[in-house]
């Protein structure tokens, strides 16, 4: 099971894989896939969204299994062995800081503030 700390450097590693200015979701509304589209020539042709990425650096590949348009909670809800709940949440805000439209970047950002606003609490 995924905990918090596994959760924050997994999404660290994963905005590595494209970089802190990658945007997956140009212009947002886009729905985001946890693996690429094939097909596709934008960047979910290339990859998986970041929450996506993330659970496959950990080895994890139950999320491409039909789930794909699941949110994360959802997907913690039906994977229940997945993550922890403070996970799930954490890589909710990073899921809908990119789905927005904005970079990796900045909701790996959003995603440390929850972190860090829990942790003051």
């Amino acid at each position: 099971m995924i905990d918090i700390e596994q959760a924050r450097e997994l999404l660290k590693k994963a905005v590595d894989t494209q970089g802190r200015e990658f945007v997956y979701n140009p212009g947002g509304g886009g729905a985001c896939k946890y693996g690429p589209v094939p097909g596709h020539t934008g960047p979910q042709g290339t990859t998986g969204c970041l929450v996506g990425v993330a659970l496959s650096l950990n080895g994890e590949e139950r999320h491409l299994e039909d789930r794909h348009d699941l949110t994360v909670m959802a997907l913690a809800g039906v994977l229940s062995d997945l993550m922890s709940e403070y996970a799930a949440r954490y890589f909710r805000v990073a899921q809908d800081v990119q789905d927005d439209g904005k970079t990796w970047g900045e909701a790996y950002d959003r995603a440390e503030e929850l972190y860090r606003r829990s942790l003051a609490q």
